[in-house]
């Protein structure tokens, strides 16, 4: 979930890495957990790992676009209106967290992630 900071655009993350990890993402979601067990089975051979590496990445890759797609729509505000005031980037990156806060809250609103237990 590390990534969905670097991924959104109003993080001030370069464009370059921003759409590096985007598209690192995109190929995550693209692979169905299947196929990924597949191939980690003929790397790791049957057993918990595979299985476990498997739903993990494609997992990741649901995830991370959920939650930057969310922070994305979050309204930008009040870390505006701290600039303004003359906050320092570790105030705005504060007030961004939480920010992040409730885009994390939303997976676990959907039936999705951690939450649902």
């Amino acid at each position: 979930m590390v990534l969905v900071f670097f991924a959104a655009d109003n993080t001030q993350t370069p464009v370059s890495v921003r759409m590096a990890i985007r598209a690192f993402v995109a190929f995550l979601r693209t692979l169905p957990e299947l196929a990924w067990a597949v191939m980690f089975v003929m790397v790791f051979g049957i057993g918990a790992i595979a299985g476990f590496l498997a739903l993990a990445l494609h997992t990741e890759g649901s995830l991370t676009t959920l939650c930057y797609e969310a922070m994305e729509s979050a309204s930008g505000k009040p870390v505006r209106g701290l600039a303004a005031c003359g906050a320092s980037k570790l105030q705005r990156c504060w007030a961004l967290s939480g920010r992040a806060a409730s885009a994390w809250s939303m997976p676990r609103t959907c039936g999705c992630g951690t939450g649902m237990w």
